[in-house]
């Protein structure tokens, strides 16, 4: 990710917002992206729906209930792809 945001002038922050956002608007799949594995994404799910759902509009108990294991970009696209799933079922 540092060398595409390189290569657009760009902060890697900047390029894995973009990615968060491709991903609410159904542009992009977060299990399609390498950086994230299988099992980081069950174990963020998992640690999400533990949280009470007033904490799960944000990153950060999400981010200390997982004791920093994970980036908060990794967990951004992560619930940003559950969100979107959430509202497509409804």
């Amino acid at each position: 990710m540092a060398e595409i945001a390189g290569h657009r002038g760009l902060a890697a922050s900047t390029v894995w917002g973009h990615i968060a956002q491709a991903i609410e608007e159904s542009l992009l799949d977060y299990r399609e992206i390498k950086e994230i594995t299988a099992e980081q994404s069950e174990a963020i799910t998992d640690a999400w729906l533990a949280l009470p759902e007033e904490e799960q509009s944000r990153l950060k108990p999400l981010y200390e209930i997982l004791n920093g294991e994970f980036e908060y970009h990794i967990l951004r696209c992560v619930i940003a792809g559950l969100r979107r799933e959430a509202e497509q079922a409804e």
